[in-house]
Formats: structure tokens, C-alpha cells, sequence
């Protein structure tokens, strides 16, 4: 019993370390977008219209999306080139009131191979 034990952490610890006893670790990238360095939950108005828009990593460049909010009972939909929000979409965000959701929707990205997909949607709350 004693010599199976053995020989199943033996094999175990070649097999976890891989080729010449290296153990391989490879760096998991985000594919999550953010905005004023928020992916969902609660943020500040003023600050989605500071920053550095819409980013996602270094590898993936946000080339167009969708923002949505309602005010008044109605739907306000700007469709935006590039990452950052317009000036009609800040003004927009400064006459919302708390605890109003915000939607960026269609966020269309452009990889490092040139390959343009559509990724996760955004869905927040005005603090």
C-alpha cells in the first residue's frame, strides 16, 4: 500500500511540473470591458466621462458600442465610434438621477490579429 502512495505522488508531482520538472503557468487575460475602472455595479457619473472610456486589455481595442439610458420615460440610444462616451452622452449622464441604470450595449472590439467581434455588455448603476 505504502509503495502504490509513493508511486502516485511520483507520478502526480512529474505530471503537475510537466516536461523537465518546469511547471507552466499561463497569464489568463481579461476579455471584461470597464469603464472608469468599473465592469458593473454602482459608479459616479462624472467619472464615466473622464477617463479613459470603454477599455478592455492591452491586446483588444474597443472600436465602437451602444449607449443606452432612459430619461423621462423614454429610451435615449447613442451609438458611438471608438471607446470614449460623446458630449451628448455626458450631458445625458449628468441630468440622470442616482440609482438610474446605464447600459453600453454592442461594444464592438478589434483584436490583435485584426479580427473585429462583439464582446460582454456593460449594465450599471448611476451612484
Amino acid at each position: 500500500f505504502l509503495v502504490f502512495v509513493v508511486l502516485i505522488f511520483v507520478t502526480g508531482s512529474s505530471f503537475a511540473q510537466g516536461k523537465d520538472g518546469v511547471i507552466k503557468v499561463r497569464k489568463r487575460v481579461s476579455t471584461t470591458p470597464s469603464i472608469a475602472g468599473v465592469s458593473g455595479g454602482e459608479v459616479e457619473g462624472i467619472l464615466l466621462c473622464s477617463g479613459e472610456g470603454i477599455v478592455i486589455n492591452k491586446k483588444i481595442k474597443v472600436i465602437s458600442f451602444v449607449f443606452i439610458a432612459e430619461q423621462g420615460g423614454k429610451e435615449i440610444t447613442i451609438k458611438h465610434n471608438g471607446n470614449e462616451l460623446n458630449k451628448d452622452a455626458c450631458d445625458i449622464i449628468s441630468l440622470l438621477k442616482s440609482g438610474t441604470e446605464i447600459f453600453f450595449n454592442e461594444i464592438t472590439v478589434l483584436d490583435e490579429r485584426g479580427i473585429e467581434s462583439l464582446t460582454t455588455p456593460m449594465r450599471l448603476k448611476l451612484k
